[in-house]
């Protein structure tokens, strides 16, 4: 991802867990309908396990 549309006038937009009010969070749905909506990012929760 490139910064360079970003200023102090247009922060970067993440959507925790994709678009978890519209679909269940953590979906491959709910990370592509918060890219479609315009966010500039989706974060999600990583954890290890054996």
């Amino acid at each position: 991802m490139t910064v360079s549309r970003t200023s102090p006038d247009s922060p970067l937009v993440f959507a925790h867990r994709g678009a978890s009010a519209e679909l269940p969070e953590h979906t491959l749905a709910a990370y592509s309908s918060a890219l479609e909506a315009g966010v500039d990012g989706v974060e999600c929760d990583v954890r290890l396990t054996r």
